[in-house]
């Protein structure tokens, strides 16, 4: 499979799974996030040898030290992205709620 078919099928599958969790409730939402946020730790490895690959291409394409500091994802940049991931699952849901509201005078 070449990296076009492979990109536009992952690109399909991330627009059903968002439709999906669009109508979802809280508790499939979080669930979804907390699962995330573990598979994304548990693939650290794998994420890191990728990543690894895409720094050395980085840098035969000249790319700047801030680019590829950018680029770059260790250990620590991916428990960084795991936690803010369960920050983020831990929120109240939002969906459905009013946070505030008022009258303003002129209607």
């Amino acid at each position: 499979m070449d990296v076009s078919t492979t990109l536009a099928s992952i690109g399909r599958a991330a627009k059903m799974a968002a439709a999906e969790l669009a109508f979802a409730d809280s508790e499939l939402k979080k669930s979804a996030l907390i699962n995330a946020s573990k598979y994304l730790w548990d693939s650290r490895s794998e994420i890191m040898l990728a990543n690894s690959k895409d720094i050395e291409f980085g840098k035969t394409k000249n790319l700047s030290d801030a680019m590829l500091d950018r680029l770059m994802l260790d250990e620590t940049r991916i428990q960084s992205i795991k936690d803010s991931i369960q920050t983020v699952a831990d929120q109240p849901e939002p969906v459905g709620q009013v946070l505030e509201d008022w009258n303003r005078p002129n209607g």
